[in-house]
């Protein structure tokens, strides 16, 4: 939930109209796939910024997820996770 809500709420602060959230889930995990209409803008992960100020969002997604990043196609630019099913 936790890379869901920031991946969704980075596309809705910092991204274009219309943002688009998919989660797709397979054996593995799941992949979240956020879309939005800003291809100029890249998602920038907070630098030497004090945590009371946020912007750790993508470091948070980094560290959960088994592959993370962007791309742009078809006039939107994607910012993905891909985080693996817990195993028991």
């Amino acid at each position: 939930m936790l890379a869901f809500e920031e991946l969704t709420s980075n596309g809705l602060r910092h991204g274009g109209r219309p943002v688009h959230v998919s989660v797709t889930a397979d054996a593995h995990g799941w992949l979240i796939d956020v879309t939005d209409s800003s291809v100029d803008r890249p998602p920038t992960p907070a630098v030497d910024r004090d945590p009371a100020h946020g912007g750790l969002g993508l470091h948070l997604v980094a560290r959960l997820s088994t592959g993370h990043g962007w791309f742009v196609q078809g006039g939107r630019k994607h910012v993905w996770a891909c985080l693996a099913r817990a195993t028991r």
